[in-house]
Formats: C-alpha cells, structure tokens, sequence
C-alpha cells in the first residue's frame, strides 16, 4: 500500500520589522534634515560675505558721462593738433601797382648799393671823409651812398683829410675815375695838427667807380676812398 502524499503549495508570510522601520526613516530624515540645513547655512554665509555693490546714483552716472566725453573730446582735439597744422590768421595785403613797386625798389637799390669804404692805413691820419661842404674846415653832410649826378648841373663834392705829427711833409691828394688820374694837388703840411680839403665838380658824364688817395712823396697810401657816381 502506498502513501499518499498530499501537496499542498507553501504559503510566504511577510512579518514587518516595525522598529527597524521606524529607525530607519528616522535616521533618513536626520540626514536629509542635515543636508538642508548644511546648505542653507552655506548659502547664508556666501551671501553674508559677497561684496555689496552700490548702485551708482544719477547724479554719479552724470559726472561719469561727463568724464567719459571731455576725455573723448581731449583725444579728438590732440589728435587734431598732431595731424593738421593750425591755419595762421589771414592778413589782408594791399595791391600796389608794379610800376610802384619797382621805383621802390630800385630807390632802395641805390641806397644799398655800393656804399663809401674808407680805409686809413697810417695811424698818423685821424680823419679820412668825402663829403657835399664844409664848414669851418670840417665836412658836412658827409657821403655814404653813390652820388647822383645831373644833366643840368655837376656835383661839387671834397675830400677831408686829419693829419698829425707830420709837419713840413709834402702830401698828395689824388682823385681817380675808372682807375685814371684826373685830379692831383699838393699839400705842404704846415702844423702837427693839419686839416686838408680838396675839391672836385663832378658831372654827369663822370659817372663810374671813382677813389680818392692821400699819398706821401715816395707815392705810399696812407688813406683812400672808395665811392660810385651814378
């Protein structure tokens, strides 16, 4: 005879472990609670140690704009100065025919012009002059420019000569045209102290390079004169 084995299914029984439950999400919260709260701190701290940034007043940001457009208009004002020269001021010139302008200039022409040279080579001779008078033995109205001559009338002009310690010499006064003699006196030295004068009319068909010389007796220049007749 057989036994007869029943089958029955096993039955699975879940027994909840309440207090291990109850540990378990009462350890859960504790640690998300001190996460929160770990956080929230930090966040406080942060905020507590940022840097406030003070919100510029209108009053700042217009000073600002004003600083920002007198550095750009000091920039644009150097660079233009830099780059372009400034214009000078106009001046108004007024015309002056060319007929005028030329007798101005010929008139300054004469005055500059080949002016008298004098040159004195003997320390004795003081004084060496050519000159349109004289008064009282001295020249006056003494020439420093070329002499202007006229068709209608000659030009009388002297030579002027000091002369000291050299009494009882014979000097010579010599007049020359173009490098020729056309003139000469004699001069007998009578004091130590002695003034001669020699004169010439000079016309206007004379015109050129004239000198004049004071000369010893063995023909040695102590003094000449130098002047053009136009």
């Amino acid at each position: 005879m057989q036994d007869t084995v029943s089958s029955v299914d096993p039955e699975v029984i879940t027994e909840w472990n309440i207090p291990r439950l109850i540990m378990f999400f009462l350890g859960l919260a504790l640690i998300i609670g001190m996460v929160f709260f770990g956080l929230t701190n930090q966040s406080a701290e942060e905020a507590h140690n940022r840097p406030v940034q003070n919100v510029p007043s209108h009053h700042d940001v217009r000073n600002k704009h004003a600083e920002v457009n007198n550095v750009m208009t000091s920039a644009v004002v150097k660079k233009k100065i830099g780059t372009f020269p400034v214009k000078p001021k106009e001046t108004v010139v007024s015309e002056v025919p060319d007929n005028h302008i030329k007798k101005d200039t010929d008139r300054v022409t004469e005055k500059n012009k080949n002016p008298v040279k004098i040159n004195i080579v003997d320390k004795r001779i003081s004084r060496a002059a050519i000159a349109y008078s004289l008064k009282q033995k001295e020249p006056e109205d003494i020439v420093t420019r070329p002499i202007k001559t006229d068709k209608a009338k000659a030009v009388g002009v002297y030579f002027f000569t000091e002369i000291n310690n050299m009494k009882g010499d014979i000097l010579f006064h010599k007049w020359y045209l173009n490098n020729k003699k056309v003139f000469s006196r004699r001069l007998n030295i009578l004091g130590n102290h002695w003034r001669a004068s020699t004169s010439k009319l000079i016309t206007y068909s004379q015109k050129g390079e004239w000198h004049v010389t004071l000369v010893n007796q063995n023909q040695q220049v102590l003094a000449e004169i130098r002047f053009y007749v136009i």
